[in-house]
């Protein structure tokens, strides 16, 4: 993204590209380019936005995510791995 890019145009379209059907999708948007320039700012919103979707049981109404689909989704290499680094997911207990 250019540094005169809409950042909150910016981030609605990268959440929707990688949350769209859980992110199970061939097409699913898992890369940004970035300038520096807003960079720090668009993480920042972004990986508040990410933290504020609600998870649950998609029968409900205030879910806005439902389940992955197998076991192997739920596998915690590498995915859980990138959610630490995001901070959306807590540390393995000791």
């Amino acid at each position: 993204m250019f540094e005169d890019a809409n950042v909150t145009a910016a981030i609605n379209g990268s959440a929707w590209a990688i949350f769209h059907n859980q992110g199970q999708a061939c097409i699913a948007g898992s890369r940004l380019i970035l300038h520096s320039a807003i960079a720090d700012e668009f993480i920042e919103r972004f990986i508040g936005l990410a933290r504020s979707i609600r998870l649950g049981n998609p029968l409900l109404p205030d879910t806005e995510m439902g389940p992955l689909t197998s076991a192997m989704q739920t596998d915690p290499k590498p995915t859980t791995r990138l959610f630490r680094q995001i901070g959306a997911c807590p540390p393995d207990p000791e």
